[in-house]
């Protein structure tokens, strides 16, 4: 106010811009092969942020995989993931994983394995950029907090994309190396444009 007056702004001219635009939450309570977003992505926004939160798996030491795929495959890639990824412990031990090519399952967010103990679980944030686009690779990018198979704590960085294609892609899926996903919220986010 001024002496008592009032002023008005139009709030369009102040609004912040960016944010995360929910489009589809899964909360998995008993055991499932995969989580699986396969409508949403379609390019409406530059980028897509995935978070999961309380992921836990029947099966220890396993490794958390995020995979890709396309409408002209129909399903998801599940090999040929070039990747880079480090995870460092509470213990302070470092573990580097990278590689081109061959059986990669998808790009690997826990380095090392996660662990199933009753007190252990992921919480991690994947982007994704640019799902339209047909001349680059759709790079998965993102962190991993975790309790690794051996109770540590563990912190991730990891990065990859699926090698053989550049295809624009409308789905995406995060899937353990061994046995079932038990629970864990997995959210999927359109960032905003502007």
């Amino acid at each position: 106010s001024d002496a008592g007056v009032l002023k008005r702004i139009d709030y369009s001219l102040i609004k912040g811009g960016g944010g995360l635009i929910h489009l589809q939450t899964q909360n998995i309570t008993s055991g499932v092969s995969s989580v699986d977003f396969t409508s949403g992505i379609d390019g409406t926004y530059n980028a897509y942020q995935l978070m999961i939160s309380d992921l836990k798996t029947a099966s220890d030491d396993v490794q958390i995989f995020i995979r890709t795929g396309d409408p002209t495959e129909g399903g998801f890639y599940s090999n040929n993931y070039g990747r880079a990824s480090i995870g460092r412990d509470s213990a302070g031990s470092t573990e580097v994983a990278s590689g081109n090519g061959g059986g990669n399952l998808g790009v690997n967010i826990t380095i090392p394995n996660l662990g199933n103990a009753s007190d252990e679980c992921l919480n991690a944030t994947a982007y994704i950029g640019k799902t339209t686009q047909t001349d680059t690779h759709k790079f998965i990018y993102g962190q991993a907090a975790y309790v690794q198979s051996n109770g540590g704590f563990n912190l991730s960085n990891f990065c990859g994309a699926q090698q053989n294609q550049v295809r624009a892609i409308d789905r995406i899926q995060v899937i353990a190396s061994s046995g079932n996903i038990d629970r864990g919220n997995f959210t999927l986010f359109g960032v905003a444009n502007s």
